[in-house]
C-alpha cells in the first residue's frame, strides 16, 4: 500500500495491526506518480484539532488551495520502477484525489504485462478520458460501481454526473472473476 499522507498512513498502519495482516500488507510512505523523484504535496491540518491527524486527502497534489495545509515534499515512484519480478500485481486500488492519471501512466508497463484489475476513482468532466485512453489499447472492460453491483458501460466518459466516482476496469480476459459483482 501506498501512502505519503501522514493522516492515513497513521491509520492504514493501525488497520494493518488490528486485522493482524502485516505479513501480507507493507505500507510504503510515498506516492505513486508518473515520475520519480520528490514531488509537492499539501497535508491538511485542521487548526480547530490541531493534534488530530486528518484523513482527508481531497486537495493533497493542490487542487484546494483554499483549505488550511502545509506543502511537504514526498517521495514519488512509477509503480513500473516500483514493481518487483517476481511479484505479481492482480489489483490495483486507485483514489488519489485527482492525480489517478499520473499512477495510471507511471503503471503502464506493469498494466501491460500483468492486467491488473484496476478500481478508480473517476471525476465527472475531470480525468474521465484521460484515464480511458490508457486503458482502451489494452483491451479493458469498463464498469460503473452502483448500489445494485457493477454495471458495464462502453465508455468512463459521461454526459451528465450520475454520481459514480469508483469504476471497475477488467481486462476482458478476467470478466469471469467478477461476474457474481455485476449487477442483474
Amino acid at each position: 500500500a501506498f501512502e505519503p499522507s501522514m493522516g492515513p498512513m497513521t491509520y492504514l498502519e493501525e488497520n494493518i495491526k488490528i486485522n493482524n495482516i502485516a505479513d501480507r500488507v507493507k505500507v510504503e510512505p510515498e506516492a505513486l506518480s508518473d515520475v520519480n523523484g520528490d514531488i509537492e504535496f499539501y497535508q491538511i491540518h485542521n487548526p480547530k484539532f490541531p493534534n488530530t491527524l486528518n484523513l482527508s486527502g481531497e486537495h493533497n497534489i493542490g487542487t484546494k488551495t483554499q483549505l488550511p495545509s502545509k506543502k511537504v515534499k514526498v517521495r514519488s515512484s512509477r509503480l513500473d520502477d516500483y514493481n518487483q519480478p517476481n511479484k505479481r500485481i492482480d489489483l490495483i486500488k486507485i483514489d488519489t484525489e485527482g492525480a489517478e492519471v499520473h499512477v495510471l501512466k507511471g503503471s503502464q508497463e506493469t498494466i501491460k504485462t500483468q492486467q491488473p484489475i484496476i478500481i478508480c476513482e473517476t471525476l465527472f468532466n475531470g480525468n474521465e478520458s484521460q484515464i480511458e485512453a490508457l486503458l482502451k489499447d489494452e483491451d479493458y472492460l469498463f464498469f460503473n460501481h452502483t448500489e445494485k453491483g457493477l454495471e458495464e458501460v462502453p465508455t468512463l466518459v459521461r454526459e451528465k454526473d450520475n454520481g459514480v466516482r469508483n469504476c471497475f476496469m477488467v481486462p476482458r480476459s478476467k470478466k469471469e472473476m467478477i461476474m457474481s459483482l455485476i449487477a442483474r
